[in-house]
């Protein structure tokens, strides 16, 4: 009686072994599981937004009024790795006489802009504001890769 006595307190130490894998492991792949699942949020969103600033810059280029403007001043931040980036604001007058100060996407190396230098730019009629740059001025034909937005 003592050796089934003994053979039962095996098979319960056996079976309370078994559970405690079991919740480890349901506990290691929960973590996996959110791991993977953050990791996609950050990837998808990261995609949803260089998704929309493309369509934005495609709708500008395709359907965009190419125009030529002053350079009035750069605005200047860093991006979450303490780089510089540079917002051109370069002043245009639309067709109908109206003046418009508008911002251009970051570059993350200085370009050739300086205030009163001469860009040609691209605007859509129903966000003037909003522009993409195509080039800078006679001095960046030279270095035309880094006024491209």
């Amino acid at each position: 009686m003592a050796a089934a006595d003994l053979w039962e307190a095996v098979r319960a130490e056996r079976a309370k072994r078994h559970a405690t894998r079991q919740s480890e492991t349901w506990a290691s792949r929960m973590g996996d599981f959110m791991v993977a699942a953050l990791i996609s949020a950050v990837i998808t969103g990261a995609a949803v937004a260089m998704g929309r600033d493309a369509r934005r810059v495609h709708g500008v280029r395709r359907r965009g009024i190419r125009t030529t403007g002053i350079v009035v001043g750069i605005r200047e931040t860093t991006d979450g790795d303490g780089c510089a980036q540079l917002y051109p604001r370069v002043r245009y007058t639309l067709p109908d006489g109206r003046e418009v100060t508008g911002e251009g996407g970051a570059h993350s190396v200085r370009t050739p802009l300086p205030e009163g230098d001469r860009a040609e730019l691209l605007y859509r009629p129903e966000d003037p504001e909003r522009i993409i740059l195509i080039a800078c001025s006679a001095i960046a034909s030279l270095l035309r890769s880094a006024c491209i937005t």
